[in-house]
């Protein structure tokens, strides 16, 4: 094993080739392409089994068993495993109990690697409870085993060559363990302008999959064949007590998750906003007398996005430690730039940019926060589930597109209700979703891409939707929201919360994913996660109990950003050189096109920062990368 240590003590990363062998692919080009996932150590092993050459590499940000023990690669007692693990498993108390046998060290990355040497892969998969991607190589049937974690917190791309097979837990890693230049994936590029993010398994390069959520790949080394699918399975259990009786449980399993989250050898942290989902879990937290820090961003000037008040009010009636960081347009401005970069994929989620400095003040205290992410999906927090409740009870007409295109020209656009009316004419469910998440219209996609051929982009909400075939009881907003909480998040919201903590060195931890917590709540009825005029019923109920009331009822911001008044204000100089200025960004869009979104925002007629900011996002990865 090939090994560089470092002193200094800032999650961790993965990257490996398999049968081929690459003169790039060494320790100082580990630790240089995935050194900010894990500044503590960087470690190699080079095997070669049946004529297969392979080398696993690992970057390692010791959270649990700080010790030599807990270091990767790492190989199961019995010589059969090779394991490189990003992740943390919240159960591998309970499943290091159940294996039994001697251990090295308390990681658990030992407890994953001797569960497969007990199990297998597929009855191991089928036990853990954690955030995680890992590369495993059964060294006596010569297969590799790559598997990220149900709700997809951790991501890992794979590419596949005629002989081989690349994979990390980064983009830049894979080009650069390859040797190999990737082309834009221009089905992908209609995709994100549709979504304003790429589901899995595509990414923006042409040849390098993202490996979905639940998914496990397995790779025979002998006849080099890649075969993909989901481990995971929609749940069947519906839950038949009272309200009462779901807050009580709802209670006690969410009280878990955090409890079990809170595992860790060094200082941990809360990003807290001024919302109830984060406040809920910093009370949690706060039982375990454990010391928490509570980190929250919000913005200078008079902006209502601004979350620093309320979340300082919240951290003080639970007795936090508080600290928070202002931002101002040209404070984000500047993280567009890195945040993008580290992304290795545009995002049109503002939030990225009060993220980045959220993340960098949390870094300089702690290595690992919790968060409130996750709990808007399966509780139905968003207001498209409304919509989408209104959607089964109205006759499909094609006459709602005349009320969608009068709400696109209204003098400041509703585009939530552009897209709900476009939503209402559609008779297929895959299609109205696609609607309902739609950032253009097909029209104006067609516009942005001159002669591109016509695609059907609902091919990952058809998969999804398949899936949940399964469970018939489903209603189409209970399958929304079961979509959202497996593409959405794991591809937008979680990707960014992965990649941008990881480049401050920060692992972000959500326990509301946590998957006791998530199937409880799946198999809640309908009436007692959402309804017409309420969200999130039994999960405000069940916060009632931990925090004041005003705390609970707060309206919802949502980590938005004010990105309105920056465009048509201090940015409007340099987005405009960024959208219009820049050749490789007019090789993948009509420049014509994007003027005409610059022109329509610049004037007051729509506002249309949501879609710039998508735009303005690729136009930045295009500058860098092509």
């Amino acid at each position: 094993m090939i090994t560089l240590v470092k002193r200094q003590t800032k999650v961790c990363g993965i990257v490996g080739s398999v049968g081929t062998v690459n003169n790039n692919f060494d320790i100082q080009t580990l630790d240089d392409v995935l050194g900010h996932r894990g500044p503590d150590a960087a470690h190699l092993e080079q095997v070669s089994v049946g004529g297969v050459a392979s080398t696993f590499g690992h970057t390692r940000l010791a959270i649990v068993d700080l010790s030599e023990a807990g270091k990767q690669p790492m190989y199961s007692q019995d010589g059969r495993w090779l394991l490189v693990y990003n992740g943390e498993l919240y159960n591998h108390q309970e499943l290091r109990s159940e294996i039994g046998g001697v251990f090295q060290g308390h990681s658990d990355s030992e407890t994953l690697v001797e569960c497969l040497s007990r199990w297998g892969i597929k009855r191991a998969l089928k036990r853990l409870n954690g955030i995680f991607a890992f590369a495993a190589y059964d060294l006596k049937e010569n297969k590799v085993h790559i598997a990220r974690d149900p709700f997809g917190v951790k991501p890992v791309y794979l590419h596949q060559t005629s002989t081989g097979l690349f994979f990390s837990s980064e983009i830049r890693a894979l080009k650069e363990i390859s040797g190999l230049r990737f082309k834009v994936n221009e089905h992908a590029l209609q995709t994100f302008l549709a979504m304003r993010f790429t589901p899995s398994p595509e990414t923006l390069w042409a040849g390098v999959q993202r490996l979905r959520p639940g998914a496990l790949a397995t790779y025979n080394c002998i006849t080099h064949e890649l075969k993909e699918g989901l481990y995971i399975e929609p749940s069947n259990q519906t839950f038949q007590g009272s309200r009462a009786e779901a807050v009580e449980t709802y209670q006690k399993l969410l009280q878990g998750a955090v409890h079990r989250q809170l595992l860790s050898d060094v200082p941990l942290g809360v990003f807290l906003s001024g919302g109830v989902d984060s406040a809920l879990i910093a009370a949690l937290a706060r039982e375990s007398g454990n010391p928490i820090s509570a980190f929250t961003v919000g913005f200078d000037g008079d902006h209502e996005e601004c979350e620093i008040e309320p979340a300082a009010h919240t951290a003080h009636a639970l007795g936090l430690s508080h600290d928070h960081v202002r931002i101002d347009a040209d404070m984000a401005w500047a993280a567009v730039s890195p945040a993008i970069d580290h992304l290795e994929e545009p995002l049109g989620t503002t939030s990225i940019l009060p993220m980045w400095y959220l993340a960098e003040m949390a870094g300089n205290k702690v290595k690992t926060v919790l968060t409130g992410q996750g709990s808007d999906e399966p509780w139905g927090g968003y207001r498209r589930y409304q919509g989408a409740l209104i959607a089964d009870y109205i006759p499909k007409s094609s006459g709602w597109n005349v009320l969608a295109q009068l709400a696109s020209n209204l003098p400041n656009r509703f585009d939530f209700l552009e897209r709900a009316f476009r939503s209402f004419s559609c008779t297929d469910e895959a299609d109205r979703f696609m609607e309902i998440y739609a950032l253009f219209t097909a029209q104006e996609r067609s516009e942005f891409i001159k002669g591109a051929q016509y695609s059907d982009l609902s091919t990952p909400v058809r998969d999804w939707l398949d899936w949940f075939d399964h469970d018939q009881r489903k209603t189409s907003v209970e399958r929304m929201m079961g979509i959202d909480c497996r593409m959405n998040l794991a591809d937008d919201l979680l990707l960014y919360g992965d990649k941008i903590t990881m480049a401050h060195s920060v692992e972000a931890r959500v326990p509301i994913l946590d998957l006791e917590v998530v199937q409880f709540i799946e198999s809640l009825p309908r009436h007692h996660r959402m309804a017409w005029s309420q969200t999130k019923i039994v999960h405000k109920r069940m916060a009632e109990q931990y925090l004041p009331t005003e705390i609970v009822n707060r309206p919802k911001l949502g980590f938005q950003v004010p990105i309105d008044a920056w465009l048509r204000g201090p940015w409007r100089e340099r987005a405009g050189q960024i959208l219009l200025e820049n050749e490789k960004f007019s090789s993948l869009l009509d420049r014509t096109m994007v003027e005409r979104q610059w022109v329509l925002h610049q004037n007051n007629t729509r506002n249309l920062s949501r879609q710039l900011f998508s735009l303005i996002g690729l136009a930045y990865w295009a500058k860098k990368n092509l």
